[in-house]
């Protein structure tokens, strides 16, 4: 997998956490791509902490205690190989992620519908969200449509593919 988070784009831990459930390896992701910075690592460890008082993970302690300038890479190493979650769910679930800060930031773009054919390169091409596309989603029957009406499509299925995602990554 070879995000390379192109145009900058930066997350907040708060913003993810109220979307959907993170594992460890969504962190690790997200941080090494630079869509997180690494004190959202320190985050997760202690929401985890919050939710549940009774850890016994020795790594997510030592995240929290972390002083500054210390590597976070270690724990989360550990962390992420004790986790039984799937790779390929991973950055199914981080192009979700993006796309929603997208659209919930769109009228900070200029070209909202171009953001995303970056992502869409960034993630080697993705047939999830080709739909999304604006020169790859154009169905044949709509060939003769105003461009209007064919950026209105997309958008309108950039909102579909976003409910959908929620539905499957959702906090339950």
């Amino acid at each position: 997998m070879n995000a390379m988070n192109t145009l900058k784009i930066k997350l907040s831990y708060e913003y993810i956490a109220q979307i959907c459930i993170l594992y460890w390896r969504d962190l690790d992701f997200l941080i090494n791509n630079e869509y997180l910075d690494e004190r959202a690592a320190v985050e997760h460890a202690l929401y985890i902490i919050d939710e549940d008082n009774l850890i016994t993970n020795p790594e997510i302690m030592d995240l929290i205690c972390l002083g500054n300038g210390k590597s976070i890479y270690p724990y989360i190493d550990k962390l992420v190989d004790k986790e039984k979650t799937q790779e390929y769910l991973v950055k199914d679930k981080v192009i979700f992620l993006i796309l929603n800060w997208v659209y919930d930031n769109k009228a900070n773009f200029k070209d909202p519908l171009g953001v995303i054919e970056v992502i869409y390169a960034d993630f080697d091409y993705p047939k999830e969200i080709r739909h999304l596309i604006r020169y790859a989603s154009v169905p044949s029957y709509m060939k003769y449509a105003t461009s209007e009406l064919g950026i209105e499509k997309i958008y309108e299925n950039w909102e579909i593919y976003l409910e959908e995602q929620k539905d499957f990554y959702s906090i339950p």
